[in-house]
C-alpha cells in the first residue's frame, strides 16, 4: 500500500572514550595517571566513593593518607557537553609504615627468637639476619642453627602489594653459652656434683634447693653438712663476664638415708606379726630382716604371715634410696598370739546365760567380757553369767591367756535371756462373734504365743481379737512371751464370753399405741426396751405394747437381750408413727 510520513528528526552524541587508570604508591600518597582522552577538557576523580577532585591534566595525587591503607579509585573524562563512562574501580594501598618494637624475645645456645609490633596494612615482612633477608609472616620469628656464644644483628621492614616500608633500627643479640650436663654422687651428709667444662666459660654458678650457694671456676662442687636421706635439687649454669648459659635441668639427688627409728610391733595374730616404723627421710624403700632373712619392703609397715601360733621372732630394718643403704635399726622381738577360742556359744535361761567354748592348747586361763566389761577370768572353758533380767540382750567375747601372751578376742556373740511371764491379760471387749484381748508388753519379747481354747496363734502386738465365735459362747485364753532365745512361762488362764445375739424389732400401730415384737434370742432370759431414749420396760417375752400415745406421733425404739451373765448390744433404732 506504500510508506508513511517521516517523524521529526532527533540527534545523539556518542560518549567520550573511557580513560585507562593506573596507580603508584608512597607511604602517605597514591599517585593516579591515565592517558589523555581526545576532546576531553577535564577529568573527574572519585576516591573511596566520593568525588575528591576535577583536574585538567591526566594525573592526580591523593595525599595525607595513612600508611598501609587501601583505597578505591575511578576516573571519567568530561567536556562541557559530554562525558565518558567511569573507569573500572582500581584498588590501591599505601606503602606500610616502618616496623616498631623489634626486640629479642628469648635466647638459647642455638637460637634467637624475635618479636615486633604488627604494622597496619602489612601483608608480610622482610627480616634481615646478619645481612641476609628472609620473608616472615606474623609478628615473631626464631632463627635456629646458631653457634653458642655468637653475636648476630637483625632489622625488619613491612611490605604489601604496594611496596616495602623503611627498615627498622638495627638490633643485636648473642646466643647463650652451651648448657652444662650435671651429674651427682651421694654420701650420708654430702652430695658431690660434677659436669663437663663449657668452652669459653670462666666460672660456674651452683643453685641448691632454689638458692645460689656457690660460684666456682672448676666443673665440680661438694654440697656438705646435709642431713641423711633428704632429697635436694640442683642446677648449674656457665658464665663469662658478658654472657651466660641456660640453667641445667633440675637434678634431684638424695643423701644416703640414716638409721630407721621407731621399729615396733603393730599387731599380732596366731599366724602373723605386723610391724611398723617411722619413715626415714629420703628413703625410697627398706630392707627388713626377719629371723635372719632379708626382704625388700616399701612403705612404713609390713606383715609377716605363715607363722605358727605362740612363737617368738626377731626383726630389724634399714632404709635405702638411689644414693645407697643406711645402717641397721635396733633388734625387735615379737610373738604370735595364742590360738583363738572357738565355738563360743550361749544357752539362755530367764535370768542367766551359760557360756561354753573349745579350750586352747597352751592357754592357762580365759578372760570373759560381757556387755563391754571384763566380768571373770576362769581356768575352764565355761562360764555362767547370772542375775540377769528376763528378755534382756547381752554381748559376750572370750580370749585365751598365758602369763606372757594372749589370743585375740573371739567375735562377739549376742544372746538374749528368755522373756518373763506376761501380765495383765484381760478381755478388752466382746461382740456376738468376737472377743478382743489385751495384755502388758514384756521387755525383750519379740512376739507372743496366745492359746485360745487350746490352740496357739503367734502374735506380734499387745492386743488380739479372735473372731468367728458363736453368740453367748464361753472361751479360755492364756499367753506367753517369746524372743529369739525361746518362750517364757504361760500366764494364768482367763475366760471370755461372746455377747447374746442382737434382737431385730418390728412394730404395728393404731391411733394411740404401738406394738413391738422380735424373735426370741437364744440364751436370753429377759429383754430391755428403750422408747424415745428412755428405758420403759423389761420383759421376758419377745413383745411390748406402748400405750397412751398421741395420734400421728413418731416414736423410736431399741431392744437388747439379757441373761444372768451376759447381754447383747442394743438393736438398731426402729422409728414408727401412730395413726391419725
Amino acid at each position: 500500500a506504500g510508506v508513511g510520513a517521516w517523524s521529526e528528526l532527533i540527534s545523539a552524541t556518542t560518549l567520550l572514550n573511557t580513560p585507562v587508570l593506573k596507580a603508584t604508591s608512597e607511604e602517605t600518597v597514591i599517585n593516579l595517571t591515565w592517558v589523555a582522552i581526545a576532546n576531553a577538557t577535564k577529568y573527574e576523580i572519585e576516591a573511596d566513593g566520593a568525588v575528591v577532585a576535577t583536574v585538567e591534566e591526566p594525573s592526580y595525587s591523593h595525599t595525607s593518607l595513612l600508611p598501609g591503607t587501601a583505597h578505591k579509585y575511578r576516573v571519567r573524562a568530561l567536556t562541557e557537553t559530554n562525558t565518558s563512562a567511569w573507569t573500572a574501580v582500581l584498588t590501591q594501598s599505601t606503602i606500610p609504615a616502618s616496623v616498631s618494637g623489634l626486640a629479642i624475645n628469648t635466647v638459647t645456645n642455638a637460637a634467637i627468637a624475635l618479636k615486633w609490633n604488627a604494622v597496619s596494612g602489612a601483608t608480610g615482612y622482610d627480616l634481615e639476619i646478619d645481612g641476609t633477608v628472609v620473608a616472615a609472616t606474623g609478628t615473631a620469628y626464631t632463627k635456629s642453627g646458631l653457634a653458642a656464644n655468637t653475636d648476630h644483628t637483625f632489622r625488619i621492614r613491612s611490605k604489601n602489594a604496594a611496596g616495602v616500608g623503611a627498615w627498622s633500627e638495627l638490633i643485636s643479640a648473642t646466643t647463650l653459652l652451651n648448657t652444662p650436663v650435671l651429674k651427682a654422687t651421694s654420701e650420708e651428709t654430702v652430695i658431690n656434683l660434677t659436669w663437663v667444662a663449657i668452652a669459653n666459660a670462666t666460672k660456674y654458678e651452683i643453685e641448691a634447693d632454689g638458692a645460689v650457694v656457690a660460684t666456682v671456676e672448676e666443673p665440680s662442687y661438694s654440697h656438705t653438712s646435709l642431713l641423711p636421706g633428704p632429697a635436694h635439687k640442683y642446677r648449674v649454669r656457665a658464665l663469662t663476664e658478658t654472657n651466660t648459659s641456660a640453667w641445667t635441668a633440675v637434678l634431684t639427688q638424695s643423701a644416703v638415708p640414716g638409721k630407721v627409728e621407731g621399729l615396733l610391733l603393730n599387731t599380732a595374730t596366731t599366724a602373723a606379726i605386723s610391724i611398723k616404723w617411722a619413715a626415714a627421710i629420703g628413703a625410697t624403700g627398706y630392707e627388713l630382716e626377719i629371723d635372719g632373712t632379708v626382704v625388700a619392703v616399701t612403705g612404713t609397715a609390713y606383715t609377716k604371715s605363715g607363722l605358727a601360733a605362740n612363737t617368738d621372732h626377731t626383726f630389724r630394718i634399714r632404709a635405702k634410696n638411689a644414693a645407697g643403704i643406711g645402717s641397721w635399726s635396733d633388734m625387735l622381738n615379737a610373738s604370735t598370739q595364742l590360738n583363738l577360742p572357738t565355738a563360743l556359744k550361749g544357752v539362755p535361761e530367764e535370768t542367766a546365760v551359760v557360756l561354753t567354748w573349745t579350750g586352747v592348747v597352751g592357754a592357762t586361763k580365759y578372760e570373759i567380757e560381757a556387755d563391754g566389761s571384763t566380768v571373770a577370768t576362769v581356768s575352764e572353758p565355761s562360764y555362767t553369767h547370772s542375775e540377769l533380767l528376763g528378755g534382756t540382750a547381752h554381748r559376750y567375747r572370750v580370749r585365751a591367756l598365758t602369763d606372757t601372751n594372749a589370743s585375740a578376742w573371739t567375735a562377739v556373740v549376742s544372746q538374749t535371756t528368755l522373756p518373763g511371764s506376761v501380765s495383765g491379760l484381760t478381755v478388752n471387749s466382746a461382740t456376738t462373734a468376737a472377743i478382743a484381748l489385751k495384755w502388758n508388753a514384756v521387755s525383750g519379747a519379740t512376739g507372743y504365743d496366745l492359746e485360745i481354747d487350746g490352740t496357739i496363734v503367734a502374735i506380734n502386738a499387745v492386743a488380739y481379737t479372735k473372731s468367728g465365735f458363736a453368740p453367748n459362747s464361753e472361751h479360755s485364753f492364756r499367753i506367753r512371751a517369746k524372743n529369739a532365745s525361746g518362750a517364757g512361762a504361760w500366764s494364768e488362764i482367763i475366760t471370755g464370753v461372746t455377747q447374746l445375739s442382737v434382737a431385730v424389732p418390728k412394730g404395728t400401730v393404731d391411733r394411740t399405741s404401738i406394738t413391738i415384737t422380735w424373735e426370741n434370742v437364744a440364751g436370753a432370759t429377759s429383754y430391755e426396751i428403750e422408747a424415745d431414749g428412755q428405758i420403759v420396760a423389761i420383759v421376758s417375752d419377745p413383745a411390748f405394747v406402748h400405750l397412751d400415745l398421741l395420734p400421728a406421733s413418731v416414736h423410736k425404739y431399741r431392744v437388747r437381750a439379757f441373761n444372768d451373765q451376759n447381754t447383747s448390744v442394743w438393736s438398731s433404732a426402729l422409728s414408727i408413727r401412730t395413726l391419725n
